[in-house]
């Protein structure tokens, strides 16, 4: 983000008041004669948790146009995978996948399929607990023969955020998340 870069630049060889910032804040305060003379180091880590705290600050609707939507409830769903994602494209890549065609290893196809078709005939559920007790009254599966394939049909990946925060911002584009 742009507004990263400035900040993380400003940063270097600078005291600031904090280390997040945007630049009209550092404008009241940034001075040029305050410039440490000592050399700096580039810091790629450093950079990118800058990034997505800019990132966490935006408004949800504004971050998931970032991310190639127009929905608050999407600018949610990414502000989730702001934990493990630091940059746009990572946080596109993770966004994207739980609306893209799911890549299913072998050994889940079985209950994954079984999910799939029960989450497409499903009525609307508000919160994740009853959406989950329904799949498993429907499906017969429990454990890890259920929560494995249930979280490759949410999130197109093996780990990642809490299944019920997952739920509560993909709750009513289910259908296409799980096409």
């Amino acid at each position: 983000m742009p507004n990263a870069i400035s900040n993380y630049l400003i940063l270097l060889g600078n005291k600031t008041p904090c280390e997040i910032f945007s630049l009209k804040e550092a404008i009241k305060w940034f001075d040029l004669k305050a410039i440490s003379k000592a050399p700096e180091r580039f810091d790629l880590d450093k950079l990118k948790f800058i990034n997505r705290e800019h990132l966490r600050g935006l408004d949800p609707k504004e971050l998931s146009r970032y991310v190639g939507f127009a929905d608050e409830e999407i600018g949610n769903l990414a502000k989730l995978f702001l934990e493990e994602a630091s940059t746009l494209k990572e946080l596109r890549t993770k966004v994207g996948a739980v609306f893209a065609p799911k890549n299913v290893p072998d050994e889940l196809k079985e209950g994954f399929e079984v999910l799939r078709v029960l989450t497409q005939k499903a009525p609307h559920f508000d919160d994740y607990e009853s959406y989950k007790e329904y799949l498993i009254q429907h499906s017969g599966l429990k454990g890890e023969n259920l929560f494995k394939p249930l979280r490759l049909l949410l999130s197109g990946a093996e780990h990642g955020p809490e299944m019920n925060d997952l739920y509560t911002h993909i709750k009513n584009y289910l259908k296409e998340v799980v096409k």
